[in-house]
């Protein structure tokens, strides 16, 4: 059994942030749910 996990950096303007998600997001709206991406827009 094998898990895969993808580092995710997300920049906003000159902040950035750096995510440790499960699997392979393509797309922003995969990672809506996720409180400080949620911020860094905010």
């Amino acid at each position: 059994m094998s898990l895969l996990f993808s580092k995710v950096t997300v920049t906003h303007g000159n902040q950035k942030i750096n995510f440790l998600v499960g699997g392979i997001p393509k797309r922003i709206d995969e990672l809506k749910d996720w409180t400080d991406l949620m911020n860094l827009f905010h």
